[in-house]
C-alpha cells in the first residue's frame, strides 16, 4: 500500500521539537497555524479538527507510548500533508478505542489529507507503524525536524514497515 501524494505529506518547516503546550487544544492550535500560513488548509481548517477531536477522540496508546493522530474532513484541505508535534511534556488526549480513557502524549500527528479516498490509507499505515514499539521509540531518538519527518515520510511510503 502506498500513499498516493507520495513523500512530500510532511517536511522540516511543519516538524516541531519541544513543543510547550498546556493542553491538546493548544497542540492542536500551534500546528494547525503552521498548516494554514503554508497554505495546506482553510481557515475552517482548525475548528474542524477541535470539533472533530471532541467527538472521536485521536489519542492512541502504544506499547511504546501515546500518540495522537488529530484530523478532519478533507473539505478543509488545500493540499495534503501533516504537521507534527514533539512536544516537551505530555498532554492528554482522549483514547481514540475507549474515548472516557486518557492518554498521555508526547507525539502529535495533526493530518491534511485533501484526497478524500487517501485518509483511511494513511491512518491504517500510521497505525501499523505504531504497532511496532521500536517505531516510536525511535521517533523519540530523532536529533532534528529534518530527520523526524524524513524518517515518516520514508515509514509512510514503505510497502511494509520495516525498522
Amino acid at each position: 500500500m502506498t500513499i498516493p501524494f507520495g513523500t512530500s505529506i510532511t517536511n522540516e518547516s511543519l516538524t516541531v521539537f519541544d513543543l510547550d503546550c498546556k493542553n491538546k487544544v493548544e497542540v492542536i492550535e500551534y500546528l494547525a497555524g503552521l498548516l494554514l500560513k503554508a497554505g495546506y488548509v482553510k481557515e475552517t481548517y482548525l475548528s474542524n479538527v477541535l470539533a472533530r477531536e471532541a467527538i472521536m477522540p485521536t489519542g492512541l496508546l502504544t506499547k511504546a507510548g501515546g500518540v495522537a493522530i488529530p484530523h478532519t474532513d478533507s473539505e478543509h484541505v488545500i493540499r495534503s500533508s501533516m504537521a507534527i508535534g514533539l512536544l516537551k511534556k505530555p498532554v492528554t488526549f482522549n483514547n481514540m478505542a475507549a474515548p472516557s480513557e486518557d492518554v498521555e502524549v508526547r507525539l502529535v500527528f495533526l493530518l491534511a489529507i485533501a484526497e478524500k479516498t487517501a485518509v483511511i490509507t494513511v491512518l491504517s499505515r500510521m497505525a501499523e507503524m505504531f504497532l511496532d514499539p521500536d517505531v516510536l521509540s525511535r521517533t523519540f531518538e530523532m536529533k532534528n525536524s529534518k530527520e523526524l519527518s524524513t524518517y515518516i515520510s520514508t515509514l509512510l511510503n514503505k510497502n511494509a514497515v520495516t525498522t
